[in-house]
């Protein structure tokens, strides 16, 4: 089983890594320069994303361990919002299918109900991403701004997805079709 998900403390490593962040020299003869006390007015700049960080489980002990280690395994804890780990899985071995029948079904239940939550909740992200772009480029249009090229291929692709057009007719949208790209707009919303 693979997983994919964010790690702020990966790129911070690699920075330090990449940035030859090491021991200070101990050599009498490299002068260090004077000491510099990094106030609360420096400022660390934007945080680093290096990307996804990939999780590969041996079998389904490795799954639990992680799972309780994301606080995201046990007793359910009715009443309390849920915080749920920002993963994907991405991929399950052949072995799966082998090792399922032996497994007890409820802790098999319990495995597929944790990971697919979060695939849920990037679900909904995705969807009020594109809510949210949607209503960017309406209110662009509204206000009478240029639609940029990047937004009209965008919306032409979100109409031919969600079968509002199809692909030859939504490549015909212009960004002179004001009113025709509102109503691709209202109908991907009400879609969405």
């Amino acid at each position: 089983m693979t997983l994919i998900r964010n790690r702020s403390l990966a790129a911070l490593l690699l920075a330090l890594t990449v940035s030859g962040c090491t021991a200070p020299d101990t050599d009498p003869a490299v002068d260090p320069g004077p000491e510099v006390d990094p106030g609360p007015e420096i400022d660390p700049g934007p945080e680093i994303d290096l990307g996804p960080e990939v999780i590969v489980f041996a079998d389904r002990t490795d799954v639990i361990d992680w799972l309780k280690a994301e606080d995201w395994w046990g007793e359910e804890k009715h009443g309390e919002q849920l915080s749920v780990p920002y993963a994907m899985i991405t991929g399950i071995s052949e072995r799966w299918r082998a090792a399922a029948p032996q497994m007890p079904v409820p802790e098999k239940k319990e495995i597929f109900y944790r990971l697919m939550l979060p695939l849920v909740m990037h679900a909904n992200v995705m969807v009020l991403d594109r809510r949210a772009r949607l209503e960017s480029i309406s209110n662009a249009l509204n206000g009478g701004a240029p639609l940029p090229a990047a937004d009209l291929d965008w919306l032409r692709e979100v109409a031919v997805l969600l079968r509002i057009k199809k692909r030859e007719a939504a490549a015909a949208l212009a960004p002179g079709d004001k009113d025709e790209l509102r109503a691709v707009i209202d109908k991907a919303l009400y879609k969405l």
